[in-house]
């Protein structure tokens, strides 16, 4: 597949966007990186505390990162078009959107594994931890699969939860159209759909009928969020 081998070719073409951080030796922006990565640690820490504005927290370096990628807001399209394409925005959308529903830590693991992501970046160009740094570079190609396929899964954690009375309707069916707009700007999203697709097709003659049935209908509902009409063949 030619997305994951340029994923392995260049570990940090998902979150760089092919922006490379050392452009600049400023001390300025050296601190910037600093101060984001600080965020990012605290950030991830402070998911499992259940302390009061977790989520607010967890969208500031987001707001850092886009900045420092891309620059000061302004009315430019072509401001508009990289910030849209960001994968960025997308989680700080997402953060944002979680803040109508009560605190779930199972709902801030894609976070989680972004701020990963982002940390072992950062450790590349200070050369601190460098166990640490390989263990993420290693695998970073899985950790962003799962945190791809952690978007689709998602949808089906807040259906049951629905049921369950873990969230709300408005959680789930806000969720789902997120999805559908990051499907058409995310590559990661796309290809997490097309493997979903891929591997479930393969499995369906060996399902019972009735479970068979549910996948089906589950699949069917994840390729409608997608926007492809073809009944979960991608």
């Amino acid at each position: 597949n030619n997305f994951s081998n340029q994923s392995r070719n260049n570990p940090y073409s998902h979150s760089t966007g092919g922006v490379n951080i050392n452009q600049s030796d400023s001390k300025i922006f050296k601190g910037f990186t600093l101060i984001e990565n600080i965020l990012w640690v605290f950030s991830i820490f402070y998911c499992f505390t259940y302390l009061p504005y977790i989520r607010v927290i967890c969208i500031i370096p987001y707001v850092i990162r886009i900045i420092r990628r891309v620059g000061l807001p302004n009315l430019k399209y072509e401001y508009a078009e990289k910030v849209m394409l960001d994968e960025h925005l997308h989680f700080l959308l997402y953060l944002a959107l979680l803040l109508i529903e009560r605190y779930n830590l199972y709902l801030m693991l894609p976070h989680i594994l972004t701020g990963i992501l982002n940390i072992g970046e950062y450790l590349k160009f200070t050369n601190v931890f460098p166990t640490l740094h390989n263990l993420i570079v290693n695998n970073r190609v899985l950790i962003s699969e799962i945190r791809a396929n952690l978007d689709l899964f998602l949808v089906v954690f807040l259906i049951i939860g629905i049921f369950m009375q873990l969230n709300s309707i408005i959680i789930c069916i806000f969720f789902m159209q997120y999805l559908r707009m990051k499907y058409m700007l995310n590559v990661d999203c796309k290809y997490a759909f097309s493997r979903l697709n891929g591997y479930v097709n393969s499995k369906k003659t060996i399902l019972p009928g009735p479970l068979n049935f549910v996948i089906t209908k589950i699949q069917q509902a994840l390729t409608y969020i997608g926007g492809d009409n073809r009944n979960g063949e991608n």
